[in-house]
């Protein structure tokens, strides 16, 4: 899961492990080293075990409940917000590390009893074993807000059909410059959002633009390659007007006729990236062997093809632009490219450390995956070759570089 501390816009929660829960006459709590642990005591196996924490002060604003926990396999627990059954999440425990971020309405709790109540085994169960909570909080935000499911509407010149968990879109024959739109509300579920994350496959040459809250600040362009692609994109919630807050998908660019279905199949609002993003931070081996630069989320590196440290021809030499990545250890196994070459047929080399893909450029949006055996190492040195060796030599736009 993701860690919801991070990205976050405007966050509102209330940590409550170093809180105090007053077991019933079945239930042992018990508080140590920023864990809770509670248990079903052996007993009447009909009577329910129960641990409650007061709420009635922190609970106004907040809407979500997120819990991280780990019990044994087989058994249950039940997370009760406000002691109300329309209020409640009953979890099957897997034996491993859960996380449930469960959405509640504040509306239905009863004023004079707002508590939070956790209640390890089922009824009719015996004793139950430890079940460990390593992080409880009350927030106004959820981590993550899947869309798929939710109502997309077309303009005159736009199709959406949504079915079997995918979301298509296509620009329909009419005016080429009349602009294909498929428009989803969004103001009730950007609260905490920062990060679109949008899994798709379209027809290669043509485009789509994805665009948060109507605000041209916040959208993504994508040339589409033909093949499956997934975009991170991260938005400034606070451009977004109060009256205004959409999520737009807008199929083929402006000026072109019909396009060719956009299939979906993941689209989400998020607080974090799932990726670590690898634009920032590169530089040439030798000075003024490469002209780099990264604006506005896009990397352009190009070989100067007049540099030479005396040994060979200006543009002959193999020279390189490089960077250093720092990243969590054990977590991530490839590097992902989306790049076009200004010029074609130029073999390019992307090192991951000691792993290479060497593509040729196309002229057109490409992309490349380079995987390790096993994991991505802290402090592993990225490195691109334009056209090494050999004169001439193209621009390099990457609008996309990360570890996943």
């Amino acid at each position: 899961y993701a860690k919801w501390e991070k990205a976050v816009v405007d966050p509102k929660s209330v940590d409550m492990l170093e809180d105090t829960f007053v077991p019933n006459a079945v239930c042992t709590v018990t508080q140590e080293n920023g864990t809770l642990v509670v248990k079903k005591n052996s007993g009447s196996p009909y009577e329910s075990a129960e641990s409650t924490l007061k709420v009635k002060d922190i609970l106004t604003g907040m809407s979500v409940l997120k819990v991280e926990f780990q019990g044994t396999k087989g058994q249950k627990v039940i997370f009760k917000v406000g002691n109300h059954w329309e209020c409640e999440k009953a979890v099957d425990l897997t034996g491993e590390v859960q996380y449930i971020e469960y959405e509640f309405d504040a509306t239905k709790l009863p004023a004079e009893n707002k508590a939070l109540v956790i209640m390890p085994g089922a009824h009719g169960d015996g004793e139950s074993g430890n079940l460990t909570i390593t992080h409880l909080e009350f927030a106004n935000y959820r981590s993550k807000e899947n869309l798929l499911q939710d109502t997309f509407v077309p303009n005159a010149v736009c199709t959406v059909t949504q079915e079997n968990g995918t979301l298509v879109v296509k620009k329909n024959s009419g005016s080429p410059y009349e602009s294909a739109e498929s428009t989803l509300k969004v103001k009730d579920i950007l609260t905490g959002m920062s990060v679109l994350k949008v899994e798709f496959q379209g027809t290669k040459g043509q485009k789509v633009i994805f665009k948060v809250g109507n605000h041209w600040e916040c959208e993504k362009a994508v040339d589409l390659t033909g093949e499956v692609q997934y975009i991170e994109y991260e938005f400034d919630a606070t451009k977004l007007p109060a009256e205004n807050k959409a999520l737009v998908i807008m199929p083929g660019a402006h000026g072109d006729g019909e396009s060719g279905n956009l299939t979906i199949t993941r689209l989400e609002f998020a607080n974090e990236y799932d990726h670590v993003d690898v634009k920032a931070g590169w530089v040439e081996n030798d000075k003024d062997s490469y002209v780099i630069s990264n604006e506005n989320g896009v990397l352009k590196v190009k070989k100067n093809d007049t540099w030479t440290d005396g040994t060979n021809t200006p543009g002959t030499e193999w020279c390189f632009a490089k960077n250093t990545i720092t990243v969590e250890e054990g977590k991530y196994t490839t590097l992902v490219i989306n790049f076009t070459g200004s010029v074609a047929d130029q073999e390019i080399i992307f090192a991951l450390g000691a792993v290479e893909a060497k593509p040729f450029t196309t002229g057109e949006a490409q992309t490349v995956e380079i995987k390790v055996e096993g994991t991505i190492a802290n402090n592993t040195l990225l490195k691109i070759f334009a056209n090494a060796g050999k004169v001439g030599s193209c621009e390099l736009v990457i609008t996309d570089m990360y570890l996943k």
